[in-house]
């Protein structure tokens, strides 16, 4: 089996293209998101890719009373690479997507629940992402990837909306759901050990 980093002798003047499926166990703050990565070279030791991840929870981390949360995240990102090494550092943009539904103690201080949409509160914003790791080709047509340690960070608040906040009787409700939705709007995203699995062709 040969094992070569992503570099000139690899690529010589072909273009790479690659798919990955992603799996991020510790990942903050909603772990084990799973997704999938589509890359391509540009330079011998520069690639592009456009990354998917998701990841859900069902149990309360932030309210009492929160229910399922769904956490996404689309990403441009550029990996260069070291010269000769697997070693590379990624960076680039990131949109986030995070929404979760009400439980029915909240609810119950709601005015309406004739409202479709007056359980779930959505935030998404934009940001970048950063990320340390190493990734390897094998023959034939394998390669394998890990990011040790990345960065995604929330920066612009794009879409902020809760139909809860307009229905709702208790004032500190309201201020629990808004206080949650402000800090879901800047907090980071930490992750270690990304695994990565796929095929270049």
């Amino acid at each position: 089996m040969f094992l070569f980093a992503l570099n000139a002798h690899a690529l010589g003047e072909d273009t790479l293209l690659w798919g990955m499926a992603d799996y991020s166990p510790a990942d903050l703050f909603l772990p084990n998101k799973y997704g999938a990565t589509l890359g391509m070279s540009t330079a011998p030791d520069t690639g592009w890719e456009m990354e998917y991840l998701h990841g859900g929870f069902s149990f309360p981390l932030i309210l009492k009373d929160l229910g399922h949360m769904s956490d996404n995240r689309f990403s441009v990102i550029r990996r260069s690479f070291w010269t000769g090494s697997s070693w590379n550092v990624s960076y680039g943009l990131t949109y986030f997507e995070f929404s979760s539904h009400l439980g029915s103690q909240l609810l119950s201080s709601a005015t309406s629940n004739n409202i479709p949409s007056i359980d779930l509160v959505t935030v998404r914003s934009l940001g970048f992402n950063l990320a340390l790791g190493n990734r390897w080709f094998f023959c034939p047509n394998w390669m394998v990837g890990v990011d040790w340690i990345s960065w995604s960070q929330p920066l612009w608040l794009l879409e902020r909306r809760s139909d809860f906040l307009d229905h709702s009787n208790s004032q500190g409700d309201k201020d629990r759901v808004a206080s949650v939705i402000q800090s879901l709007s800047h907090l980071p995203r930490f992750a270690v050990l990304k695994l990565q699995i796929g095929f270049y062709f």
